[in-house]
């Protein structure tokens, strides 16, 4: 049984279907690239990612371990910079916010990848998983995709009150 740490229920797991593999996910346990993001997609306009990646966050695994997960499972090379005081990182936000071109929502985790700034933790897990190839566009797989992004944020947001309360 799992306990849904949103409601307090309880519930079965559910079984993963085998019929995904018409849906782009083919050979989900054998893939190449990622046991759990699956095949690599074709149709994908993927961004042309810099030489010089550079995620930066608390040195906590939270919202960023996604972002680290699919950069290791795209063999990315980039740099992992830690943020360790609160009052650095004003400063940090505070030039962001004026200098990059999302700066209004500069907030942590982000990734620096060339010229360009990104933030929040779900938008930087699409723009890697677009770089590298590891995104869904039809189908069961952009079903089964849109579904784990959900699940993900569900995750990240009930960890937290698990943690320190409501």
């Amino acid at each position: 049984e799992i306990i849904d740490l949103a409601t307090n229920k309880s519930h079965k797991p559910i079984k993963r279907s085998e019929n995904l593999d018409n849906s782009g996910l083919k050979n989900l346990k054998n893939s190449k690239n990622s046991k759990m993001f699956g095949k690599k997609s074709k149709k994908c306009k993927a961004p042309k990612v810099s030489e010089n990646l550079k995620l930066v966050y608390w040195p906590i695994k939270a919202r960023a371990f996604a972002i680290r997960m699919l950069l290791a499972a795209a063999d990315a090379k980039y740099e992992n910079e830690f943020v360790t005081d609160k009052a650095v990182w004003g400063e940090t936000k505070a030039q962001l916010q004026k200098d990059t071109e999302f700066g209004a929502y500069a907030n942590l985790p982000y990734l620096v990848d060339g010229d360009q700034t990104l933030y929040e933790s779900m938008a930087i897990l699409r723009y890697v998983a677009r770089a590298f190839g590891f995104f869904a566009n039809e189908g069961k797989a952009a079903v089964a995709q849109d579904i784990f992004e959900n699940v993900l944020q569900d995750i990240m947001s009930a960890v937290p009150k698990a943690r320190f309360g409501p």
